[in-house]
Order: structure tokens, then sequence, then C-alpha cells
């Protein structure tokens, strides 16, 4: 996979081009370090959209820590939604709910604090 393609997925999820990502996948045109790079990015940039689409192409043995922590600190709800089902709410979401709370994000606490008391399915 040429770098240049890995490095457009990236770029496109920073700047939020759902179409282009959706152009490059279709085309086959990712490799798992590169979705899991643009994942990142559109996490911590909030784009709710793409974070969906790369998590249907990412490493299902992924980790996603740091994507959960970035978007509770960040205040993207919708992403904190749609990372909490790959996540280990009583790992990973007791780091990201006192960033959340010190950036006044009381939705997010309030979730994150519900998933830390379910039990993982």
């Amino acid at each position: 996979m040429p770098v240049e393609l890995d490095n457009a997925m990236i770029v496109a999820a920073g700047l939020g081009k759902l179409d282009d990502i959706n152009q490059l996948l279709a085309k086959g045109h990712h490799t798992l370090a590169a979705a899991s790079q643009a994942l990142a990015q559109a996490t911590s940039d909030g784009y709710e959209d793409i974070v969906k689409l790369l998590l249907s192409v990412s490493d299902p043995g992924a980790s996603y820590f740091l994507a959960l922590i970035a978007a509770a600190k960040n205040g993207h709800l919708g992403v904190v939604k749609a990372l909490l089902p790959v996540s280990d709410p009583k790992d990973e979401g007791s780091h990201a709910l006192p960033l959340a709370a010190e950036n006044g994000h009381r939705e997010i606490v309030e979730l994150l604090g519900r998933s830390a008391m379910s039990p993982i399915s």
C-alpha cells in the first residue's frame, strides 16, 4: 500500500472528509495502521460519522484507550458513544471521566459514570 494513500486517509479524517474516506475504502486503499491513525485524528476532532466508519474497518483487537480519552476531554459526546461499545469503560472510562469533568462535559461524565457501573457484555 503506497504511503501516499495511507496519508490521504489520515488527512481526510482530520478534515472531516467522509466522502473521501469512503472512496479510499471502496477502492481498498487502506491499511489497519492507516485506519487506526485516521480514527485517532477523527476522534480528537469530533467527526462522529468518520469514527463510526473507521471503527468498522479498524483492527478488531485494537485498544481505543487514547481515542476515548481524547473524545471525552474534548467534549465529543457522539464520538464517546461510538467508542464505548468497543472500549472497557471500567478501564478507559476511569481515565476519560476526570478529563471530561475538568472540561465541564457533564453529559459525558454521566455517560461514562453509568457505563463504568454496567457489566461488560
